[in-house]
């Protein structure tokens, strides 16, 4: 047989191809065999290059500027410190049990905006509407679920690993105390 497929890395870098084929037939004369196939990155994640990583120490950055009020260069060693952070967050997540992990505990409901910040009103107006005698929504559970699954869903371990940051950032002393 053969294998053939096509893949467009859309980051630069170094990557592994692995594909694994077992030996057993397909069910029927004529039938698929299935096949496993990773592409993993050949480079470490804390001395990676890459445009991604160059844009999260930049946004580490910034962050140090906007909470801590100091200026970090991406390159200096704090920034570098949360990095680690940053990736020690997502490797741990990615390493789990295999189940992705949810901001399943946080009560989104009691913000009052984080709707109207990340929908449109059409959407909201889907499962939300004024209640008549008071100052407050009638909210239809079964519908606003759809919306807050894809909120919530972290398929890239990435707003995981941002928690994490955050979590250092804003109990740093340096914010703390300033």
């Amino acid at each position: 047989g053969h294998l053939s497929f096509e893949y467009q890395a859309i980051e630069a870098g170094k990557y592994t191809v692995r594909a694994i084929v077992s030996a057993e037939q397909a069910p029927i004369r004529g039938g698929l065999v299935e096949v496993g196939l990773s592409v993993t990155a050949n480079e470490n994640l804390l001395s990676a290059t890459t445009e991604n990583a160059i844009a999260i120490k930049e946004q580490i950055s910034q962050l140090f500027d906007k909470l801590h009020g100091t200026k970090r260069s991406p390159n200096s060693d704090e920034v570098a410190t949360v990095y680690e952070i940053f990736a020690a967050a997502l490797e741990t997540e990615q390493a789990s049990d295999g189940s992705a992990w949810e901001f399943e505990n946080c009560s989104t409901h009691r913000d009052g905006f984080i709707w109207d910040d990340l929908l449109s009103e059409e959407e909201i107006a889907t499962f939300r509407e004024p209640h008549p005698e008071g100052n407050y929504f009638l909210i239809d559970w079964s519908l606003l679920g759809a919306f807050q699954s894809e909120l919530l869903a972290d398929p890239y371990s990435s707003k995981y690993a941002w928690t994490a940051v955050m979590m250092y950032m804003l109990s740093h002393y340096d914010y703390l105390h300033e």
